[in-house]
């Protein structure tokens, strides 16, 4: 009609990168004319020059025309402001998912009330430390010294873990009938049902 076309330049790129024609004539001797990349880009492996096959090419000219027009967009974007800069509105709708913890405060303050009891509970049996007249801890070897282990009777009063790397102990009933801390050989496993 006389006036500019905006997809005159896809034409042109069209026309350049896709036109190709393949022709077959019978003389005497069969001649294959093909121009175009096209033409031998598609053509199919054939058994013979009387049995050509080409494939579909469709959707590689569409992958090839979305490139051109996707590249063609980028480069208007960047040549005019106007392009880049426009804005568009479009509706959404998603979803999410997210952890809510609720504290149920009656099981909450259950479970404070229980642990604050342990702690008390445990913190009896420390009553009257301060009357012991020494620092202690609560090592199995003091403990053991305390409640005259015949295993540590001839050991000093600062007992040393060091001395005992070397021997085996464990806590059973010894020759006289005792739940001792003795050597191992020395003691036998508790019997159930005896008073000790």
């Amino acid at each position: 009609m006389g006036t500019d076309s905006d997809i005159g330049g896809f034409q042109y790129a069209g026309n350049y990168l896709f036109a190709s024609q393949a022709s077959l004539s019978f003389h005497v001797k069969t001649i294959i004319l093909m121009q175009g990349a096209l033409a031998n880009q598609f053509l199919a492996n054939s058994t013979s020059e009387h049995n050509l096959r080409f494939n579909d090419p469709m959707d590689y000219m569409l992958n090839a025309y979305r490139e051109i027009s996707f590249r063609t967009a980028l480069r208007a974007a960047r040549d005019n402001a106007t392009y880049s800069q426009a804005s568009q509105s479009m509706p959404y709708q998603g979803e999410d998912f997210r952890n809510v913890y609720v504290t149920n405060e009656k099981y909450m303050i259950g479970a404070a009330v229980v642990s604050i009891l342990g702690g008390l509970a445990v913190s009896i049996t420390f009553w009257g430390w301060w009357e012991l007249g020494r620092r202690v801890s609560m090592s199995p070897f003091e403990i053991a010294r305390a409640f005259d282990a015949p295993v540590f009777g001839d050991a000093s009063g600062n007992l040393s873990f060091r001395r005992f790397t070397n021997e085996k102990l464990r806590y059973g009933e010894d020759r006289r009938g005792r739940l001792v801390m003795g050597k191992v050989g020395e003691v036998k496993d508790p019997r159930a049902g005896v008073r000790y």
